[in-house]
Formats: C-alpha cells, sequence, structure tokens
C-alpha cells in the first residue's frame, strides 16, 4: 500500500480494525501482498525477514548482501507485530487460508529471526 510492507501490514490493521465497505477485503489482499515479499528460502540469512521495499532486488542479486543495507532483519519483526494483532482481534475477517498463511509467515519470521542470535554473520554479537 506505501511500497513498505512493514507499512502496509500496519495499515492492514487499521482497515481491519475500521470495518467499513470493502475494508477487510481490501486488507485481505494487502496482506497476502505482503507475504508475497517475505524471504523464503531457510539457506540464507534474511530467511523470514521482508523486503525493505516491493521494488527493490534480492540480497545478492544485484548487489551484495549486507545486513541494514540489502537487507533489514527487523522488517519481520515490524511485520509479523501486525500479524499478531490480525490474528488476535481480527482474524474472524480473513478466509482460513490467509490466516494459514499468516501463521505461515509468522513461523518462519520467528525461525529466521533465530539464525541472528549467537552472532552469525556479526550481527548481535555482544563484545566481551
Amino acid at each position: 500500500q506505501f511500497g513498505s510492507p512493514r507499512y502496509s501490514a500496519w495499515y492492514s490493521v487499521g482497515l481491519l480494525a475500521r470495518n467499513e465497505g470493502g475494508d477487510a477485503t481490501h486488507a485481505a489482499e494487502i496482506i497476502r501482498n505482503v507475504i508475497d515479499y517475505q524471504y523464503k528460502d531457510p539457506s540464507k540469512l534474511w530467511f523470514g525477514t521482508f523486503k525493505n521495499s516491493l521494488g527493490e532486488p534480492d540480497p545478492g542479486d544485484v548487489y551484495p548482501p549486507k545486513l541494514y543495507t540489502s537487507y533489514d532483519l527487523n522488517q519481520a519483526l515490524f511485520v509479523c507485530t501486525s500479524w499478531i494483532i490480525v490474528m488476535e482481534e481480527f482474524q474472524h475477517f480473513l478466509e482460513p487460508e490467509l490466516v494459514k498463511l499468516i501463521k505461515e509467515s509468522m513461523h518462519n519470521a520467528t525461525i529466521g529471526d533465530g539464525y541472528r542470535v549467537g552472532g552469525i554473520d556479526g550481527d548481535n554479537r555482544k563484545s566481551h
């Protein structure tokens, strides 16, 4: 909706909260589109996160993968915070197939977030 999966996910929450006219249908479309921009290859460090913007290439396709430049692991946390609200408050507005996709998206984000713990590729490494 805004060219950003992060803001589009939040916008979908707002649409579901308002729930007027075609809001739920529009929110469902946005949610599907955001999930389409989630990285789904578990062999990559950016697994489970989302593109920073809708038009950008995948890390490594055009420029070298670099944390917080070509991908941002925090995107998954921002988007999935929206999914938690959707699941807790509004899933009754959504088709079961979309609810399943949201759960899968949250699962992938959770697994992917685990890649960064322990200092993989220098992320979150604690200095002693």
